[in-house]
């Protein structure tokens, strides 16, 4: 892995950049790895990062996420789907949920 360096100069208090207030310096350092990916992908890769002013590396990090954040909603949604054609499974879940309405008790009406 080698480090990832990402480097910002925040204005100081004020604004006035002089001897007596320099701005600040804000390093982040983050380490990466190398990953092949296709020239397309590469190409669309630098063109978001370059739409939204942020790193290649920042834009795949939530790129990766968000195909995660998908795949986990997709197999969920295809668990409840798999219940829900299982008569007997959804009318068990449905008492279960019935049976966990009852706990609230905190005295407020739906």
């Amino acid at each position: 892995m080698r480090p990832f360096f990402r480097i910002a100069t925040l204005p100081s208090r004020g604004g006035d950049h002089n001897l007596e207030s320099p701005p600040f310096v804000v390093v982040v350092v983050m380490e990466t790895l190398t990953v092949r990916i296709s020239r397309l992908s590469h190409s669309l890769l630098r063109e978001l990062a370059g739409e939204t002013d942020e790193t290649m590396v920042e834009v795949l990090d939530k790129a990766v996420r968000a195909y995660r954040n998908a795949t986990l909603l997709a197999g969920l949604d295809a668990d409840y789907r798999a219940l829900r054609d299982d008569p007997a499974a959804w009318a068990e879940e449905l008492r279960e949920r019935e049976s966990w309405d009852g706990t609230v008790g905190d005295g407020l009406n739906d």
